[in-house]
């Protein structure tokens, strides 16, 4: 079963309408997620997964949300897929957390 906003079972549940048709996306939780942990590359040192070695490894078995995720709840990051951010995921992080702040060199 593919993870989708329609049945993620403890996420806030999303909806978005592309190019005129409707479309299944994740939950917006799931998509941020997968945000932070791209922005961790730019921003932070980390201990990184012991799966993929690309993101942090947050996780008690020492692994990514990325590895967690894609191709088991998820099909893919969009990020990771050259493909933009959900304008409601985008829309609710402004909200929440306020623009991006520009990176500053370690």
């Amino acid at each position: 079963m593919n993870h989708t906003a329609q049945n993620c079972p403890r996420r806030k549940k999303i909806k978005r309408q592309e190019l005129g048709s409707q479309e299944e996306s994740m939950c917006i939780v799931c998509e941020h997620e997968l945000w932070d942990e791209h922005r961790a590359l730019e921003r932070e040192f980390f201990k990184a997964c012991k799966r993929c070695k690309k993101f942090p490894g947050g996780s008690s078995q020492g692994t990514c949300y990325h590895c967690f995720a894609v191709g088991n709840t998820i099909d893919e990051c969009p990020e990771c897929a050259g493909k933009p951010w959900s304008e409601e995921f985008l829309e609710a992080k402004e909200e929440i957390e306020g623009p991006d702040k520009p990176l500053v060199p370690f």
